[in-house]
């Protein structure tokens, strides 16, 4: 994660965001997908991508051990995520 960089520019309309570092982490899900394989990141853009719907763009990011960040840009996407999970 040290080549993480949560500022950069992915809003919709291609301004920059105003949000903090703060704020950036309490937008982000540390997710794992459990099989016996490597994931390629982008199937998994394109498989999350309608499951999820979010209104801004998300960004993945790739962890060791099957796992990846899914950052987010928006509180309303994180909720609608979260109501939505079991």
């Amino acid at each position: 994660m040290e080549n993480l960089n949560i500022n950069c520019d992915n809003s919709a309309d291609g301004s920059m965001l105003k949000l903090t570092h703060a704020e950036l982490l309490d937008l982000c899900l540390v997710c794992r997908v459990v099989v016996n394989k490597p994931i390629h990141l982008s199937t998994l853009e394109k498989r999350l991508d309608p499951m999820l719907e979010p209104r801004r763009q998300m960004t993945l990011v790739t962890m060791e051990n099957n796992k990846f960040m899914v950052q987010l840009y928006q509180k309303g996407d994180l909720v609608k995520i979260l109501d939505g999970s079991p």
